[in-house]
């Protein structure tokens, strides 16, 4: 029993000449998922926290609107009490003139016409009891 080996065909190189190629042979390397899942998740950190910082921004844009909105509407109504507070001064002062004796006793003599009693008269209230 002989036995026959088979020859393994054995490759032959082209024509070009040995180191030269006409095509350069690209530079490939074999990546783990690791490190492309830690790319991602770094990228997805970032994202997150530049779309929170976006978020804060804007809060804190709308909070001081509000505030100045608060402001305004706060320094219209301290003027509204300056001017009423204005006003109620005028109304007392205006009506203490009118009050004082002085300027009815004035305008009693002047513009209605009245003088002075030369004797006081005093009323005295009678009740229908007859009582006193």
């Amino acid at each position: 029993m002989t036995t026959a080996l088979a020859k393994r065909p054995t490759r032959t190189r082209t024509s070009t000449p040995a180191g030269k190629r006409s095509t350069p042979r690209p530079k490939l390397k074999v990546h783990d998922g690791a490190e492309a899942r830690s790319r991602t998740w770094r990228r997805n950190a970032v994202v997150g926290l530049f779309l929170t910082l976006l978020a804060g921004l804007f809060l804190v844009a709308f909070v001081h609107a509000q505030l100045v909105e608060s402001q305004q509407d706060f320094d219209n109504i301290r003027s509204r009490i300056t001017e009423l507070e204005a006003e109620r001064d005028r109304v007392e002062r205006a009506i203490d003139e009118a009050s004082s004796p002085a300027r009815i006793s004035n305008r009693a003599r002047n513009e209605l016409g009245m003088v002075p009693a030369e004797r006081p008269v005093f009323l005295v209230e009678v009740s229908e009891s007859g009582g006193g």
